[in-house]
């Protein structure tokens, strides 16, 4: 077991040996939401382009106020003054706004000022430039794109944005025991909802993915199947078969079909999973119990997805507090399912149990935390636990 990597080890060990190089596109803004960005970009624009009015108002000439407030009830619209609202520009004439709450219109077409203080060149108008200039920066290489990022780029001339390729994640179930969803079931036989799990946390990422039939036990006709989606795929993940069953065959051949291949993590459960590479292309194989593959997804393939698109992996991390204690499971990191909950305006932490039964962690599991090896945190204790389900926490 010492040998065993840790989950960062893992995954410094893979890098060093995969480079990929998926390429990128140019997409719509439109359909940018939640991509990464190929390239940094600078805005073309300068907004406001001279300068503009700061709110709804009349632009005035700031001179005629040098003597105080001047007799403008005889005052003549676009001669005297003109309305300015908010992000307009106005003739040259005028250099100071009004806000129009200290505007009345007289019915003979003057206006009444009620000023609290004096009036100062300038005041009430946004300098050219004051919203953005050109060559700002809007987005740098590698960020995840958002709504407010997006509209930075339209603001700044672009409608079109360069994107990296995201990774065609293909995902294969492996098991002579598995049905699919929907099929009654009968003795020795269990439903394969992994793939499903897969396909929906990964698309909370943005990842396309493709599931395929189940692949049952047998050598060869899992080795056709591996190669056959291998070119489609590229990142292939398969589950089953990678502990040390009787029917166990998928670890044994990605160890001799693979030119780097680990077996085993120091951290549960998800211990037993496969990281390696055929064809300079990853090939992961997830541990069949549903916790296991969820650990294993939620540290290793989000990490090497993101590493795919030369992304920092996003992480909304919040501060819980414990309702029950917990502890690492000896010599492993122990990746702890969490029931994150609000309360009195603080966050609260249920830790679920290995001996749960799956129906209620399915329920109500939303986040984790991962308890290193020989730690221990007690009832009340305050811990950083990373949420699940973004949207819907």
């Amino acid at each position: 077991m010492d040998k065993l990597p840790t989950r960062d080890e893992l995954l410094h060990h893979f890098y060093e040996h995969w480079h990929p190089h998926l390429g990128t596109e140019v997409i719509p803004i439109a359909k940018a939401v939640g991509r990464i960005c190929a390239k940094s970009y600078q805005s073309i624009n300068q907004i406001p382009v001279v300068r503009s009015s700061a709110f709804d108002g009349i632009a005035v000439k700031s001179a005629d106020f040098q003597d105080g407030i001047p007799d403008t009830s005889k005052w003549v619209i676009n001669q005297d003054f003109c309305r300015a609202d908010t992000g307009d520009d106005f003739a040259d004439t005028f250099d100071t706004v009004i806000k129009i709450e200290s505007v009345t219109f007289l019915p003979e077409g003057g206006v009444k000022l009620d000023l609290p203080k004096d009036l100062l060149p300038g005041e009430g108008v946004r300098r050219s430039g004051s919203f953005m200039t050109k060559n700002d920066a809007l987005v740098k290489k590698g960020d995840i794109l958002t709504p407010l990022s997006l509209t930075s780029l339209l603001s700044g001339g672009y409608t079109t944005v360069e994107v990296k390729i995201r990774p065609r994640v293909i995902f294969l179930p492996t098991g002579s025991e598995l049905v699919k969803p929907g099929t009654p079931l009968t003795r020795g036989k269990n439903i394969e909802t992994n793939g499903s799990l897969v396909k929906m946390i990964m698309s909370e990422w943005g990842a396309d993915v493709t599931c395929l039939p189940i692949c049952y036990d047998d050598h060869d006709s899992l080795k056709d199947e591996l190669f056959a989606v291998l070119d489609s795929a590229d990142i292939l993940i398969l589950n089953g078969g990678s502990s040390k069953g009787e029917e166990d065959f998928t670890v044994h051949l990605l160890e001799e079909e693979s030119s780097f291949f680990i077996h085993g993590v120091r951290c549960v459960p998800g211990r037993p999973a496969v990281f390696c590479l055929i064809q300079n292309k990853p090939v992961i194989n997830l541990p069949g119990p549903p916790a296991a593959a969820l650990a294993v997804l939620s540290w290793g393939i989000k990490d090497l997805y993101y590493h795919a698109m030369e992304s920092d992996v996003p992480h909304t991390r919040l501060e819980v507090t414990l309702t029950d204690a917990v502890s690492g499971a000896g010599p492993f990191d122990f990746f702890q399912r969490l029931f994150i909950y609000e309360k009195d305006g603080k966050l609260y932490a249920k830790p679920f149990s290995m001996k749960d039964k799956t129906a209620e962690v399915n329920q109500y599991c939303n986040g984790y935390t991962i308890v290193s090896s020989g730690s221990a945190y007690d009832k009340g204790n305050q811990i950083t636990a990373e949420s699940l389900f973004p949207s819907v926490l």
